[in-house]
């Protein structure tokens, strides 16, 4: 488990970072943003039950947006090496995270 604290902008995903960690919100509210010439645009808000960094489990991918705490946050990184090795010995458990 990850938490975010209240001690200013905390980056879940870095846009253009490898791509290496799958997050689950459990707590807590995030923005996806997309970096532009003219500033970050904001693609919309994040939170509890939501997944961010689906493009982890594409390797060598890189993360395309960022995503900041926009309040304190707990969230389940899992990384996706263990995700993959997990969907493949028990789809049933892997799989579900997954979605």
């Amino acid at each position: 488990m990850w938490k975010s604290g209240l001690w200013g902008p905390t980056s879940l995903l870095v846009e253009g970072d490898l791509a290496n960690h799958l997050m689950v919100i459990v707590e807590g509210r995030g923005v996806a943003q997309l970096g532009l010439d003219q500033g970050l645009m904001s693609l919309g808000l994040v939170g509890p039950s939501e997944v961010a960094g689906r493009w982890s489990l594409l390797d060598g991918q890189l993360y395309p947006t960022s995503v900041t705490a926009l309040t304190p946050m707990l969230v389940a990184a899992f990384e996706s090496s263990g995700l993959t090795l997990l969907m493949n010995l028990d789809p049933g458990f892997g799989y579900p995270i997954h979605r």
